[in-house]
């Protein structure tokens, strides 16, 4: 598996704060290496077609897949092709909150800076000192080590009543909706499928979700499109079966042949 930055000739073009990897041709000295023949896919490319193969995109001909994890990334495949290109499925980089907390990238309002499993986890401890019933109910859910606090566990505070993370959750969950819609209005996908520890919370967390989309979605669509998202299926070896795929069938085709 190749950075999330690597092109379709293998090359990494970033590696955001680490020096030394940009330039590096990764596909031709693992092929050197192993004395094989070698292709480059992004983690969440390797979650998509996994989930293509048997999961929750299983039979439909188009879906883009959303990892919410450290950060936001995503994959998509259309008309039996994923779509390969350098800086695809950077959709952390979308602002949607103007104004708001800054990405890890220097700007304001980022996907990153406001859904992402690490942000919500990092905003949720930031505010603990200025809410003592909120920091109170996280120490009993994490036995007292506010540091192993999940992203999972906010939106059970929030579905709980706590203010605190009712607020950063709503934020989150709009957020999130509106990248999604973006997702589904521009490539028309049939699936939308969103994958993470945040998944973890289930159909109470999607369906919330599916609220957001449907109030920000063009009326006569918002139902369809809502109807559009779906949790993910894989497990914890989807992105290694993903993998597999793709060696199995080849970098271009590798979608396509399982249609």
């Amino acid at each position: 598996l190749a950075h999330e930055g690597a092109e379709d000739d293998g090359v990494i073009v970033d590696l955001g704060p680490v020096p030394g990897w940009a330039g590096l041709r990764l596909r031709d000295q693992l092929a050197a290496a192993l004395g094989l023949p070698a292709t480059s896919l992004t983690t969440t490319q390797a979650l998509l077609l996994a989930e293509w193969e048997n999961g929750a995109a299983h039979g439909a001909s188009s879906a883009a897949y959303v990892a919410i994890g450290r950060v936001v990334t995503a994959a998509c495949g259309l008309d039996g092709q994923l779509l390969r290109r350098p800086h695809l499925g950077a959709i952390g980089h979308l602002p949607v909150v103007a104004g708001g907390p800054r990405c890890a990238c220097g700007q304001p309002g980022h996907l990153d800076a406001v859904a992402s499993s690490q942000a919500l986890v990092r905003r949720m401890i930031g505010l603990l000192a200025e809410s003592p019933a909120t920091e109170a109910a996280v120490e009993r859910l994490t036995g007292g080590r506010a540091e192993a606090l999940q992203a999972q566990q906010i939106w059970e505070l929030a579905v709980g009543g706590d203010v605190v993370a009712e607020a950063l959750m709503r934020e989150a969950n709009a957020a999130l909706a509106r990248s999604a819609l973006f997702l589904l209005l521009l490539l028309d996908v049939e699936r939308v499928v969103l994958g993470g520890p945040l998944t973890v919370a289930g159909s109470g967390w999607l369906a919330d979700l599916q609220d957001h989309l449907m109030a920000q979605a063009p009326p006569a669509r918002a139902e369809d499109l809502a109807a559009r998202l779906r949790l993910e299926s894989g497990g914890p070896r989807a992105a290694l079966r993903g993998a597999t795929i793709m060696a199995r069938h080849g970098s271009m085709t590798a979608w396509s042949a399982l249609r």
